[in-house]
């Protein structure tokens, strides 16, 4: 005993202020059913099931096992490009090759007519009224609900060339304004009817892959280049430097439970901090850098759809941290803690 508590003394008056930092992190793969590991969107509906969009099918999580849709499910393709949960409770599943929703454990294909599909991550919305809104390889379209029939209308445009324009997003704001990506620039809804916003607004022409408001009321929109804000309150947007170009990933936007920004990019997972962007990556226990989507369920837990590794989700997000031998320790056993006047923490490890 002597001699162990001496080598623990040893070590504590020779110990390391530790400056990096590791968290927690579930995979989620083949082994519990994800039978496709390249994640492009993630929702959970209000029942608690996640659900999650791969290049190969979709899955539904029961927080036991992945149950797969496909085509014999339903689906109109099998790659999915974006999911909602309007305020009726109807799951929509949008692909390029169409639209469904999810009734009776399978889906049901929905006929768009003036367009093929659904062509964005954030590529289907909806509003109090029981509104579709979808973005479209032939810009946006509204799908209004009678009984069980859907009819579409595609918004018309009086700019130049807008006929061969994609929609890039689409998404409702909490006072019910409908916003979206027209072709390379940002557009709102106003009377049924387009109203290019971009140019008066400050932001360059980019297609607006996702468009997000915050807690604050903010306005966020990025592309695969830049990411702008508009302050609440602000009649224009300003940009906010500082994130990778999105080579890999496609761009998507999220919050986490304290109202923070959190942006997928091809380096990893970039959260707002007070300090500017702080990027979690692999050498914060991230398996790859590529994130594809990230979600934050009602029980405050991060999840994030990951390139090629299937999905993660956050263990202990804003509560745990851990260090490791290969954060400085000398080993990963640890015998004592304890922090100095200067409030630096002493860590002392068995050798």
């Amino acid at each position: 005993m002597r001699r162990l508590a001496l080598i623990v003394l040893i070590v504590l008056s020779g110990a390391l202020d530790l400056c990096a930092q590791r968290y927690n992190f579930k995979i989620y793969g083949e082994e519990e059913g994800l039978q496709n590991l390249v994640v492009q969107v993630l929702l959970q509906d209000r029942a608690g099931f996640l659900w999650v969009g791969t290049q190969n099918g979709l899955y539904r999580y029961d927080g036991n096992r992945f149950l797969a849709f496909g085509k014999a499910e339903g689906l109109p393709g099998a790659r999915i490009e974006a999911l909602h949960e309007s305020m009726d409770g109807t799951v929509w599943a949008g692909t390029r090759a169409g639209l469904a929703r999810y009734a009776g454990n399978r889906f049901e294909a929905i006929n768009i007519g003036v367009a093929q599909g659904v062509v964005s991550r954030a590529g289907i919305a909806s509003d109090a009224d029981g509104k579709v809104y979808l973005a479209t390889e032939r810009g946006l379209v509204i799908g209004t609900r009678t009984g069980e029939q859907m009819s579409f209308v595609r918004v018309e445009s009086s700019r130049p060339g807008a006929e061969e324009e994609e929609a890039a997003s689409v998404y409702v704001d909490a006072k019910g304004r409908v916003w979206y990506g027209c072709g390379a620039h940002l557009c709102r809804l106003e009377d049924g009817k387009e109203r290019e916003v971009s140019l008066e607004m400050g932001l360059p022409l980019e297609p607006w892959n996702a468009i997000l408001g915050d807690l604050d009321g903010n306005l966020w929109v990025r592309s695969d280049h830049q990411l702008y804000v508009r302050r609440e309150g602000s009649a224009k947007f300003e940009a906010r430097p500082g994130l990778p170009s999105s080579t890999n990933t496609y761009p998507t936007l999220a919050l986490d439970p304290s109202g923070r920004l959190l942006v997928p990019t091809f380096k990893g997972l970039a959260r707002e901090t007070v300090n500017g962007w702080e990027i979690i990556d692999e050498h914060q226990g991230l398996p790859t850098n590529d994130i594809a989507a990230v979600m934050q369920d009602r029980e405050g837990s991060i999840w994030l759809g990951l390139l090629g590794s299937g999905l993660a989700r956050w263990l202990g997000y804003n509560e745990w941290v851990s260090w490791t031998d290969r954060d400085g320790l000398s080993r990963d056993s640890v015998w004592s803690i304890a922090r100095d006047g200067s409030n630096r923490l002493w860590v002392g490890t068995q050798f």
